[in-house]
């Protein structure tokens, strides 16, 4: 049998940085403001990815003759147009979709957990699968719909889980 020695730094084995299990009797669960800002950091990269890409398909349809844009299209966004509203809506929600459900499904990480050093895991300490992943990102938007109750239980939690760790067995722990 092969003895490895890990190097423990505030509890967190170093090698559970760069592995894809943790053990989650020694890993420290990532706090409210913590997971707050991550999720910012990705709501904001997800909104521009949303931006370039609706306004890039609009430009692509009135090119194409497919739509026509009467007026400035940010006047009409603007002026609260629904057609338009709808449109940034659901391309926003299918961008957030993607961008949460593969980034947690791949290494647990977003790019907003990438930058605070925190790592979603199952209960088992191991990774996602992409079903898990999903299952959290419907979590995610029941818990706007709840009016943020769902993203409140992380703070009062024993193990700071959230409506959508609850629904999808996770958890989301330091590195």
């Amino acid at each position: 049998m092969a003895y490895t020695q890990n190097l423990y730094v505030n509890n967190v084995s170093i090698a559970a940085r760069n592995s894809t299990t943790v053990d989650l009797l020694l890993a420290p669960k990532a706090g409210f403001w913590i997971r707050a800002l991550a999720f910012t950091l990705d709501k904001i990269l997800t909104a521009m990815i949303a931006a370039i890409l609706f306004l890039s398909c609009m430009l692509l349809l009135d090119y194409l003759g497919i739509l026509e844009i009467k007026n400035s299209l940010f006047d009409s966004i603007l002026a609260g147009n629904l057609l338009y509203s709808m449109l940034i809506s659901y391309t926003r929600l299918m961008v957030e979709g993607i961008y949460f459900t593969f980034f947690h499904g791949y290494n647990g990480q977003t790019l907003g957990k990438m930058a605070v050093n925190i790592r979603v895991v199952n209960i088992k300490g191991e990774k996602l699968t992409y079903r898990q992943s999903f299952k959290r990102w419907v979590g995610y938007f029941l818990s706007g719909l709840i009016l943020g109750i769902g993203y409140l239980m992380v703070a009062f939690t024993k193990d700071n889980q959230g409506l959508h760790d609850k629904m999808a067995e996770t958890y989301v722990v330091k590195l």
